[in-house]
C-alpha cells in the first residue's frame, strides 16, 4: 500500500511461521522492518491519513466450528 505522499510502500513479508510489516522507500530503494513478530499473521494494514503512523491487526488463525442451539 502506497503512503499518502507516494514516497513509501508498506508490504508484508512471511518468514517461517510469521508475517511482518515492512516499508520500502522509493527514493532510496531501502527496505525497513516495522514489526518483528515471531508468530502470527497480519490481517490488514493501513496508513494514517497524515502518513505518520500505520494501523494493523495481528494474531493467529484458528479454525473451529461452533454450534449454537436455541437461538430462536
Amino acid at each position: 500500500e502506497w503512503s499518502p505522499d507516494g514516497k513509501e510502500i508498506l508490504f508484508l513479508a512471511t518468514r517461517e511461521q510469521s508475517q511482518n510489516l515492512w516499508k520500502f522507500t522509493v527514493a532510496t530503494g531501502k527496505t525497513t522492518p516495522l514489526t518483528d513478530f515471531r508468530i502470527g499473521q497480519i490481517f490488514g494494514f493501513k496508513w494514517a491519513q497524515d502518513g505518520k503512523s500505520v494501523s494493523f491487526a495481528q494474531g493467529e488463525v484458528h479454525r473451529e466450528v461452533v454450534l449454537i442451539r436455541g437461538v430462536k
